[in-house]
């Protein structure tokens, strides 16, 4: 005989051991998010990204200049000589000496304001590239610098060009970028202090769950105390925190879902979103549809296992659907056909995604194609594990496989499952030649479980990853995407086996 979905989640429970109450979760994370925030732009000792690579182009447009100066004080009469008569003996209409002060002009300007200063006002590039533009402009009138032949006009045109290369750099990208981190943070600021925004309406009792072998907690104990009960080392304090904050990111970036930019979808109806977390930069979501076209699912066989296909109307009941021409019944009473697409929910128990993808990751390498290998090398306590996963080629193989050691952190909450993780290291297993080691941002799993149907779910993937090496971001980016509709794929297929099997 088969079990429903209620028994099947209620033996789920029985086989693993509750370690904190919900309610005592929430009072946590209220006060915890605080200090997982990142801290405010202005109050980091290291500039920005964006920042510092504007430094770099500044300093190149002295080097460049230099170089090209250089270059033409290299004649036959050798290079002092022509140095002393074109500083010693300056002449204005003849000399480039002046132009090579121009840039150092700039570089001492620009490096002075932007990074030493870190000013985020446009003020002092505007004066460097008007003083550059209007002495190269009248320069290039009044000398006789085109006698010289190709360095002529190749310094002034070149030294024209940096300038107001950096002034578009500075205007259109670091300045824009700055201020949008400084407002995802005063966003995510206003979050904290208004409380969780993930839950409405009345809490009811939940737990988190772990593994059979973690130790279990009162319901009665905040989870700080009954980490504190425990012997932890100053490593494996340091892991539990990065375990919480990645938690925290994932939790903020649910809460911001509007602002999630659509990217793409597949045949299958599955999307990937995409959003700038900053610190972090550009992080994928992946919301898996249940994929009524996947030719590797046999849904006929989903009732094996007590589930039914269902739609949602726009008042949020849920309605068996058939799945030729996904006839449904109309507001009228009558039996239409509709050709809606794919709904995100996957027709199966939150339990069964939550035991297959988040509970069991040493078996996922089983079902799941984009890896190859995963190994969980410790369990600090109940809900922080440190695994290492190893995962396939993409792209064709342009980009070869990666590997990756990530804190995970594991939390059932009352309408959801969530696996979270960011990259650490561990000294079981450190970089080696075979692979290149990868680099996770805050990102992880999420099974949302709708209040009004148990026997649905919704499957999100939240990535945010550094794959290293000397690759084109487009290639990155066309490369995860692909990865993350893979394995919603394989997923399905699954869920499918499952069905087949019960």
């Amino acid at each position: 005989m088969n079990k429903p979905s209620g028994e099947l989640a209620r033996d789920l429970e029985r086989s693993l051991p509750a370690v904190a109450s919900l309610s005592s979760s929430l009072s946590h994370s209220q006060t915890l998010s605080s200090h997982l925030l990142p801290p405010p732009p202005e109050k980091r000792r290291a500039i920005s990204d964006v920042r510092r690579t504007f430094s770099l182009f500044v300093t190149f447009d002295l080097l460049f200049v230099s170089l090209l100066w250089i270059i033409e004080l290299n004649t036959k009469t050798g290079i002092q000589k022509n140095l002393e008569q074109e500083i010693i003996h300056y002449n204005f209409k003849t000399s480039f000496f002046d132009i090579f002060v121009l840039a150092f002009f700039r570089f001492s300007g620009l490096l002075l304001g932007y990074a030493v200063l870190r000013l985020r006002h446009w003020w002092v590039i505007a004066v460097t590239t008007l003083v550059s533009s209007a002495f190269l402009i009248v320069k290039v009138i009044l000398s006789e610098l085109l006698s010289k032949g190709a360095f002529g006009y190749l310094l002034p045109i070149v030294s024209f060009v940096l300038a107001w290369l950096e002034t578009w750099f500075l205007d259109f990208k670091v300045l824009p970028q700055e201020a949008e981190e400084e407002r995802w943070y005063l966003a995510a600021q206003a979050a904290v202090a208004r409380g969780p925004l993930l839950f409405s309406g009345a809490l009811s009792e939940g737990q988190f769950y772990s593994p059979p072998e973690s130790f279990a907690g009162s319901d009665n104990e905040s989870e700080d105390e009954v980490v504190g009960k425990k012997s932890f080392s100053a490593q494996e304090r340091e892991y539990i925190r990065q375990g919480k904050e990645a938690t925290a990111v994932v939790d903020q970036i649910l809460a911001q879902e509007e602002n999630w930019k659509f990217e793409k979808n597949n045949e299958y109806g599955d999307t990937v979103y995409t959003i700038e977390i900053p610190f972090h930069g550009k992080t994928f979501i992946l919301k898996v549809s249940e994929g009524s076209r996947c030719p590797g699912v046999s849904w006929s066989l989903l009732p094996c296992l007590g589930l039914q296909e269902v739609a949602e109307e726009p008042s949020g009941r849920f309605l068996p659907i058939e799945r030729e021409g996904l006839v449904h019944p109309s507001t009228s009473g009558t039996t239409q056909p509709s050709t809606c697409p794919p709904q995100t929910f996957l027709p199966c128990p939150a339990e069964l995604v939550y035991q297959e993808v988040i509970l069991q990751p040493e078996r996922m390498v089983l079902w799941n194609k984009t890896v190859t290998a995963c190994q969980i090398l410790q369990r600090v306590e109940d809900n922080t594990l440190i695994s290492y996963d190893v995962s396939a080629g993409a792209a064709g193989g342009v980009v070869s496989p990666r590997d990756f050691v990530n804190v995970r952190r594991i939390e059932r909450r009352r309408d959801r499952y969530l696996s979270s993780g960011i990259a650490t290291s561990h000294c079981a297993k450190p970089p080696t030649h075979k692979y290149v080691r990868g680099e996770n941002g805050p990102g992880g799993f999420i099974v949302l479980k709708p209040a009004s149907n148990p026997r649905v779910c919704t499957f999100i993937w939240i990535l945010n990853t550094d794959l290293k090496g000397r690759l084109p971001r487009y290639l990155i980016h066309q490369s995860l995407a692909a990865t993350m509709f893979e394995f919603a794929f394989h997923l399905r297929q699954r869920i499918g086996e499952l069905g087949a099997r019960a």
